[in-house]
């Protein structure tokens, strides 16, 4: 550790925690791996511009290795004396390291299979398979496992929590359990709209007709630097503004006007604009489930009436999210499965096509808890808003806020409050009751949520932070993947390209637990009767790849190729005779290239 400026007669600390540990403060540096006993000063008085190093061994908590709990390390720069810019015990400088638990590199639990059951293996379509047109029947999870449970299993679940019922009646799957457990999948809008525990109630569905049920979700509200591009001009008016006579011109003139406004025309028309732009006429925003299809694929439940399922019940939803009028298709599966205790686990899949012009906002979920779920605890980064690629100054530590709080009020209301690389995150009420949700991955990835009393479309749609409403209910939104923030600058697309999400086929899992008290605040180790599977991502096809890319490439020269001969069309005015038949030249060959390679690839897909 090198110490410089006025820092003199610092001190440097190192402590360390888990996921699981019980914090002694209320966040900040260290937060919940800031435990007492883990602390330690390691040394004072380094001068200003000296370096000190030293080797020491540490000690970890016991539960480290006892419940599979990372930990994480924490060593900070503090200052040992006041200073006139900062009091004594200022934090000056910090860092941190996560060290895994041996029981992270654990095996996939794919359960025994329950004889007479067929395996549900299967894979979400590439985009090779043309997405546009997929057909859900063919769409199948991704090593989802075979689900099965031994009977074992299932009568240890059952002695300890009672057994499941399920019911398929009335276009509803409905699965209840001891001490009022109960979740119901509606068969039209392939969510699940009911989850409730010990009388309290999970999840929110109608209502004032934000609460849509539980799905998968893919388009966030724009931040401005989402609507940096071509078009930014357009978006804010300056196409509509005017110089008056008084500025000195013979009469009322256009701000943007000729060439200019030609060039963010012609973009705008033929897709070379910000990213926000094109998810809008991608019809993100309004993404519906079509194709919809919903079945309990541990022991079909029969027409019969109610079926006991034991300890374990696992239901499948496939369906397209797809707008009403052209756009994205995305092919989406989740796959649930409920024990009796209560907890749930989802394992999501989806198929991002290669064919898109701009990357997916968002791979992830979104649900509505009622609003007496009002307090909001998480492990993660904090204590202020962090985005995938905005999060280095946000220590991992526990956290907590009322969900009022988490709202940051822009000037011009966009994308907010939302935390990265969370180990979980509980909305509860002022007992301590409502519900916590984490990773299902089987070494515990790391997910980006929000939780908010409006939705996406209640930002986008507002002008002024007062034009935004507040809900009686929150709304949940956990992310697998998350798009950057950006802002390198704010009129161009200026998002690092390591962060931003790639088309192909992602699969990720999420655990909802109902909790009853603030012992219960904490990442549970993997269940014994639930798969856990790995976060997956597999690429398109090569033909998929090479299609998109050489469509994108046509796209942009088209809608480039005349802004550059308007822009400088003064110039090359008296090369007019030359330039243009060249350009026509060059668009016909174009346009023979890419015909030739589509009826090639064709071929290639149909064979």
């Amino acid at each position: 550790v090198a110490s410089g400026g006025s820092v003199g007669g610092s001190g440097i600390d190192a402590s360390g925690g888990s996921r699981g540990d019980a914090p002694r403060g209320s966040g900040g540096l260290g937060g919940e791996a800031s435990g007492g006993k883990g602390s330690r000063r390691i040394t004072s008085g380094v001068p200003p511009g000296a370096a000190w190093e030293e080797t020491f061994d540490f000690l970890l908590p016991s539960f480290w290795a006892r419940d599979g709990r990372e930990a994480i390390v924490t060593a900070s720069v503090s200052l040992g004396a006041a200073e006139s810019w900062a009091p004594l015990g200022h934090v000056v400088a910090w860092e941190q390291a996560s060290v895994p638990s041996p029981r992270d590199a654990l095996p996939m639990l794919d359960l025994p299979h329950r004889p007479g059951r067929a395996s549900q293996r299967g894979r979400v379509p590439s985009h090779g398979d043309d997405a546009m047109g997929v057909q859900l029947r063919d769409v199948c999870p991704v090593a989802l496992g075979d689900g099965g449970g031994g009977s074992e299993l299932e009568d240890m679940e059952e002695g300890r929590d009672g057994g499941l019922r399920v019911e398929d009646a009335g276009g509803e799957i409905t699965a209840t359990g001891a001490r009022g457990l109960k979740a119901v999948w509606s068969r039209s809008e392939g969510a699940l709209v009911t989850f409730q525990r010990d009388g309290v109630s999970l999840l929110v569905h109608g209502g004032d007709g934000s609460a849509e049920g539980l799905r998968q979700g893919f388009w966030r509200a724009h931040t401005c630097n989402d609507n940096g591009g071509p078009d930014t001009m357009i978006q804010i008016g300056a196409t509509e503004q005017a110089y008056p006579t008084e500025s000195g011109f013979p009469s009322v003139t256009k701000r943007i006007r000729g060439a200019m406004a030609f060039g963010l025309w012609w973009m705008d028309t033929f897709g070379d604009t910000s990213y926000g732009r094109m998810w809008e006429k991608q019809g993100l925003p309004d993404l519906r489930p079509s194709q919809v299809s919903v079945e309990v694929v541990r022991t079909p439940a029969g027409p019969s009436g109610p079926q006991d399922q034991g300890g374990v019940v696992e239901v499948r939803v496939s369906y397209t999210l797809a707008p009403r009028k052209g756009g994205a298709r995305i092919a989406c599966v989740s796959l649930f499965t409920l024990v009796s205790s209560g907890e749930m686990v989802i394992r999501h899949e989806c198929c991002i096509p290669a064919s898109l012009p701009c990357p997916i906002p968002r791979i992830g979920m979104q649900l509505t808890v009622p609003g007496a779920l009002s307090r909001v605890k998480w492990f993660g980064r904090g204590p202020h808003e962090t985005y995938p690629d905005r999060k280095s100054g946000a220590p991992l530590g526990l956290y907590s806020s009322s969900v009022d709080d988490t709202y940051v009020p822009y000037i011009i209301p966009s994308d907010n409050g939302g935390h990265s690389d969370c180990r979980w995150v509980s909305l509860t009420d002022g007992a301590g009751r409502g519900l916590l949700v984490c990773s299902g991955g089987e070494s515990g990835e790391l997910v980006h949520f929000s939780a908010h009393r409006f939705t996406a479309k209640d930002v986008h749609a507002a002008r002024h932070p007062e034009e935004v409403p507040r809900r009686q209910d929150t709304t949940l939104t956990v992310d697998h993947r998350h798009m950057p923030c950006g802002g390198n600058d704010s009129w161009s697309r200026a998002h690092e390209p390591e962060y931003l999400i790639k088309p192909g086929s992602y699969g990720w899992s999420v655990r909802l637990i109902p909790v009853s008290g603030e012992a219960a605040h904490r990442r549970p180790p993997p269940h014994d009767s639930l798969p856990a599977v790995p976060a997956e991502w597999e690429p398109p096809r090569l033909s998929a790849r090479v299609w998109a890319a050489a469509t994108k490439g046509c796209v942009a020269g088209v809608a480039a190729a005349p802004v550059v001969i308007a822009e400088y069309a003064v110039e090359a005015a008296s090369y007019a005779w030359l330039i243009i038949p060249v350009v026509l030249l060059l668009g016909i060959i174009g346009l023979a290239l890419g015909l030739a390679l589509g009826f090639a690839l064709s071929g290639e897909q149909g064979a």
